[in-house]
């Protein structure tokens, strides 16, 4: 729901559809979300009073090859009622594409059915509703409290670790900020 929150609420009104469908790479299992030149986005989702994210991968927050990565967090509330559920919120994005960028939906079915959201499973998501809380976004850099691929010793295979974003306030950006760097950069 995050990824998808993120691209049609904060991508598409800024980057456009197409620019925003091409750049949502997490339907891949990439290492992060959502990839442009030279830049990446990382989206994470939780419900709960928790301001913890969970990094399920070495490469996941590391910068090695881009110019700027950006760690987001939605925070949600997931419950049973009359807000948006996942449905809707695809339903949303493909009306939106099937009116501008006919070659964006395909794009977007596709990519759907790579993320394993199938038409035919419809029904498992309809019941539960999700309303967004809050989402900030940090600039992954310097300092930022992350394990990288070059500080792990040989012989260690997997890393999974959390990171409580209260420490990360020093890092903090804000949407306008990622646009600024995404529109000079595209």
């Amino acid at each position: 729901y995050g990824e998808l929150w993120f691209l049609r609420n904060v991508l598409t009104p800024e980057l456009g559809e197409l620019d925003s469908i091409v750049s949502w790479t997490g339907s891949s299992s990439t290492n992060q979300d959502f990839q442009f030149p030279g830049c990446a986005v990382e989206i994470k989702t939780t419900s709960g009073m928790k301001n913890e994210v969970q990094i399920s991968n070495i490469r996941q927050l590391d910068n090695l090859g881009l110019k700027k990565l950006y760690l987001g967090h939605i925070s949600i509330d997931a419950r049973f009622g009359d807000t948006q559920s996942l449905n809707e919120l695809v339903d949303d994005i493909k009306g939106l594409l099937h009116e501008n960028c006919e070659t964006c939906f395909i794009t977007f079915e596709e990519k759907l059915m790579e993320s394993g959201y199938l038409e035919v499973h419809r029904n498992r998501y309809e019941d539960m509703k999700y309303t967004v809380r809050a989402s900030h976004y940090y600039d992954v850099r310097d300092d930022f409290p992350r394990i990288v691929e070059t500080n792990v010793m040989q012989g260690i295979e997997e890393v999974h670790y959390s990171i409580d974003l209260t420490s990360c306030s020093a890092y903090t950006v804000t949407v306008e900020e990622i646009y600024e760097y995404l529109t000079g950069g595209i």
